[in-house]
C-alpha cells in the first residue's frame, strides 16, 4: 500500500489495522495537535485510495449526530479529496437526536455541498 512508511499511524489509530497492512512498520515521529490530525487524514486518504484503486469502497457511517469535530474534518477530507476515486460515503444521522449536533451537521453538509465533492 502507498502509505510511505506511515502505516504505523493507522495501527496507532486502529490497532486491528495490523491484520490488514501487516506488522512491519517504522516508528513515526510523534506529532501533537493539528499536525497529528492532518497526518492521520493524509494516511487514511492514502489507504482508502490504495484499496479503492483495486475495487470500489463503500463506507457507511451511522449515528453521525454524535460525531466529533476531528472526525468531521476527516470526513470532509475524504469527501473533498480530488485524487480519491472509487469511494462512496454514506452518512446517516437522526433528526430527533441531539438538536445542537443536528444543526452542526446541517451546516457541515451545506458547506460540503458548496465545495466540489
Amino acid at each position: 500500500l502507498a502509505l510511505n512508511n506511515e502505516g504505523q499511524v493507522l495501527i496507532d489509530f486502529v490497532p486491528a489495522m495490523m491484520d490488514v497492512i501487516g506488522e512491519e512498520h517504522e516508528e513515526v515521529v510523534e506529532l501533537k495537535g493539528r499536525a497529528k490530525q492532518i497526518r492521520l487524514e493524509r494516511v487514511v486518504r492514502r489507504f482508502i485510495a490504495a484499496v479503492a484503486s483495486y475495487c470500489p469502497v463503500v463506507i457507511v457511517l451511522d449515528d453521525l449526530q454524535w460525531v466529533d469535530g476531528p472526525t468531521m474534518d476527516l470526513l470532509r477530507s475524504l469527501a473533498t479529496s480530488t485524487n480519491l476515486q472509487g469511494l462512496l460515503l454514506v452518512c446517516i444521522h437522526r433528526d430527533n437526536d441531539a438538536d445542537a449536533k443536528r444543526n452542526m451537521l446541517e451546516k457541515y453538509f451545506l458547506q460540503l455541498k458548496g465545495e466540489q465533492c
